[in-house]
């Protein structure tokens, strides 16, 4: 399972050299990456920072946060990234995302990863995954300790969520953008480095080729390990794609519009006028 997550979608090549063909080998994949899936809840868990006993460690969480751009209080970065996969006829459009390809939009968290929600097809927007995931509730719960989350202009201002200022016209707004991109780069690089060590997620590693809760599985499977990864202190090795490139380290940052967005300013204007003025 790991080489092919590794290798991409395509599993000819693997299969050749030991004499099987594909169908004799659609167990595998499915085997482990349900096994993963059943660990996950032991090695992706957001909720772990609203135990009192982890309060030393979210001190440490926003330490790390704070070296990036100086903001305080920051625990995570949130956004979304797009899985290639092969829709079925009945369901076409509402896998096909605004560049025109067919995908699961996956919400993440962090660096080491602590949260993933891989359960939306492709046209649903950042903003309301993020609405219908876990999240809200456990950032509520995280409020007495007076943290947020970071995300990119596609999200909505919430009491626990900072967003760069659309139309900055101040110096101290435009020093507030320039750190919060500073600080939430650290998901991009995670997207990007999740796909290249797993280049099943990549698009230079073809379309997944299962049905969409197989495709949840394969990517919640990948990020458990990715977290292995980091914990074991793995090194990447960074090898040329299938097109003779090499696979980016960085996913560039998009951000989606939403019309209906509900922004509360208050704590990101207090944060701008407190700590960039």
């Amino acid at each position: 399972m790991v080489r092919t997550a590794a290798a991409g979608a395509h599993r000819h090549w693997l299969l050749r050299p030991i004499g099987f063909n594909v169908n004799q080998c659609g167990f595998a994949p499915r085997s482990s990456t349900a096994s993963c899936h059943g660990v996950l809840r032991q090695r992706i868990d957001l909720t772990s920072h609203c135990r009192t006993s982890q309060v030393g460690d979210l001190a440490t969480v926003k330490g790390d946060f704070y070296a990036l751009g100086h903001i305080p209080n920051i625990i995570g970065a949130i956004d979304g990234t797009h899985v290639a996969l092969v829709p079925l006829s009945t369901s076409e459009q509402v896998y096909r995302n605004r560049k025109s390809y067919h995908s699961m939009n996956v919400q993440m968290a962090d660096q080491y990863i602590s949260h993933v929600n891989a359960k939306f097809p492709g046209s649903v927007h950042d903003a309301y995954i993020m609405r219908n995931s876990s999240i809200p509730y456990l950032m509520e719960l995280l409020q007495r300790h007076r943290v947020w989350l970071m995300g990119d202009s596609g999200y909505p201002n919430l009491s626990w969520l900072l967003t760069p200022v659309r139309n900055p016209r101040t110096r101290a707004e435009e020093r507030y953008n320039e750190a919060h991109g500073r600080t939430r780069r650290v998901i991009e690089r995670t997207f990007g480095l999740l796909k290249a060590r797993f280049r099943c997620l990549h698009m230079t590693g073809g379309s997944l080729m299962y049905s969409p809760k197989k495709v949840c599985h394969i990517i919640v499977a990948c990020c458990m390990l990715h977290n292995l990864a980091l914990r074991c202190q793995v090194p990447f090795l960074q090898e040329d794609g299938p097109d003779g490139g090499v696979v980016a380290a960085v996913e560039p940052a998009e951000s989606e519009e939403e019309e209906d967005k509900e922004d509360d300013t208050n704590n990101r204007d207090r944060v701008i006028q407190q700590y960039f003025q």
